[in-house]
């Protein structure tokens, strides 16, 4: 049926519920589509949380756990038709790639940047923007494989391709985060090499 076609009453009956309630609790069509989305991110947050509590891990060994939930969650048949919606539907329903972005892979990324950012904090990695690092592993991990998948050259990827794809990502990431062992450009100076 597609999203320009679904309405409230169809949805309503799908749910199993009236017209009325569902307006209750969503008054549009975007804001239910917002809140799948929503849903969604939110099973991918609980993951960083629970992988970056133990602060005896190695950062490298959290990263990997985190990407490859996420890399799996994503690949999934079911994430990748719900990005496929959104794209298809963008240029009708632009409320909804709008959702679609602010929701979810923005928000997606919410939690590593969360993770990132205290590891600088701490001194554990030189992250000074963890913001764009966090999009930039995120999508190093996950976008070529993701494209691949959405445009049907390859079903979704089994554990071995994501594992392999998110470990190189990570020991590139780390490569470049790493806490120098003497700061003397914080003291103005060049590093020596």
């Amino acid at each position: 049926m597609g999203y320009g076609a679904a309405n409230m009453d169809g949805i309503a009956r799908r749910a199993g519920m009236s017209k009325k309630t569902i307006y209750q609790v969503f008054e549009t069509k975007q804001e239910l589509f917002a809140a799948v989305i929503d849903s969604r991110r939110n099973e991918l947050a609980a993951m960083i949380e629970g992988e970056g509590s133990d602060e005896s891990r190695k950062p490298e060994d959290v990263l990997r756990q985190f990407l490859r939930q996420i890399a799996r969650f994503v690949l999934a048949p079911r994430q990748a038709a719900l990005y496929r919606l959104a794209v298809a539907e963008s240029q009708r329903a632009p409320e909804l790639a709008n959702a679609f972005y602010r929701e979810g892979s923005t928000k997606v990324c919410s939690p590593l940047t969360e993770w990132l950012a205290t590891q600088h904090e701490r001194g554990i990695l030189h992250v000074p923007d963890p913001a764009s690092a966090g999009k930039m592993l995120f999508y190093m991990a996950i976008a070529e494989l993701q494209m691949r998948v959405l445009i049907g050259e390859r079903s979704e990827p089994d554990h071995a391709a994501i594992d392999e794809r998110v470990d190189h990502a990570v020991r590139v990431f780390l490569d470049g985060a790493r806490v120098p062992a003497v700061r003397d450009s914080e003291r103005g100076r060049p590093r020596a090499s």
